[in-house]
């Protein structure tokens, strides 16, 4: 990732995020990576850890330093409970941090069990929060995962979620219905302009993804971030370095959308660096062979009180040793 001036140009310095990584290793296997790229500014990246749900139901023991501490708890009912799917750190690392803010989870457990990861959190309200929200949020979307951002000012709930490919068309078609949905959730930093920007991204051949900060019961705070999903879930790890340098070339859907973003003036031209640090190979290590990647999926802009804060493209990176 770092060949040719990509290091210097596009990532910035890794080396907090070699710390952040260290602090989320269990057992030994080698977690899912997704680095968060700012597209303007001084080079440097946001980053993610994923760990395996089955690695923490394994694990007797949890490391003191495991995401920079005070997850014990939450590792410790999270083992006991049925879920299977990743719980995901995040990383400040560009506020020269490498304690975790937040640990996600996926919507994958029953109400109860929500409840009970925000009470081992440290907020129990927060899953009314989080109920009273999903009660209104529309039919066409589907939850993806929430956190509490207890290492941020007001400890907002994040929630996440998919707009389907009917609903995306009728955004497309009409927006302001869109406008209306983020109305009824209480998201009022709504103008002609964020909608304008959101009906141009409902538009594009790739699937919106919103995110939001609940503050309270039908409170939201002002930033929002509007997603583009690169590549559809089940293919992440399919897509191959041609592939992308295809879709990021002059005439690709990437290409088109990169254009989009430095034309509203939230990208210089460090994201031609995509297809420099994309790549997908297999790697033959004497008797190891590792499969490795880190290939980008989403590209997210976010509003504050209505206006356009920024921009960041999300890459996944794995490695992976395969049987010979």
């Amino acid at each position: 990732m770092s060949r040719g001036g990509c290091k210097e140009n596009f990532l910035g310095d890794l080396k907090l995020s070699e710390v952040a990584f260290a602090n989320s290793l269990i057992d030994d296997e080698f977690p899912i990576l997704y680095y968060e790229m700012y597209l303007l500014g001084k080079p440097r990246t946001d980053f993610h850890v994923s760990i395996s749900g089955e690695s923490i139901h394994a694990c007797n023991n949890f490391p003191a330093n495991l995401g920079g501490g005070g997850y014990e708890k939450v590792f410790e009912w999270y083992k006991n409970t049925p879920g299977q799917k990743d719980l995901i750190f995040s990383y400040d690392v560009s506020e020269g941090r490498t304690d975790s803010h937040t640990l996600h989870m996926f919507f994958e457990l029953p109400f109860p069990y929500i409840k009970e990861y925000f009470k081992v959190m440290g907020s129990e309200e927060s899953a009314e929060y989080l109920k009273e929200f999903e009660s209104r949020v529309p039919k066409g979307w589907s939850h993806i995962y929430y956190g509490l951002f207890k290492g941020r000012a007001a400890s907002p709930v994040r929630l996440d979620y998919f707009v389907n490919e009917d609903q995306q068309k009728i955004y497309a078609e009409d927006i302001s219905i869109f406008g209306e949905h983020f109305k009824n959730l209480g998201f009022n930093a709504v103008n002609e302009e964020f909608l304008q920007r959101c009906k141009e991204i409902a538009n594009l051949p790739f699937q919106m993804e919103l995110q939001f900060n609940v503050l309270g019961v039908n409170k939201l705070d002002s930033t929002i971030g509007v997603s583009s999903t690169l590549a559809p879930s089940n293919a992440f790890c399919q897509r191959n370095s041609v592939q992308v340098r295809e879709l990021f070339s002059e005439g690709g859907n990437g290409y088109d959308l990169m254009k989009k973003i430095e034309s509203w003036g939230l990208s210089d031209s460090r994201w031609q660096y995509i297809k420099a640090v994309s790549f997908n190979k297999y790697l033959r290590l004497g008797k190891v062979s590792l499969h490795i990647l880190n290939l980008p999926i989403f590209l997210k802009v976010r509003w504050r009180e209505g206006k356009m804060l920024d921009a960041k493209l999300y890459f996944i990176a794995s490695a992976e040793e395969e049987k010979i």
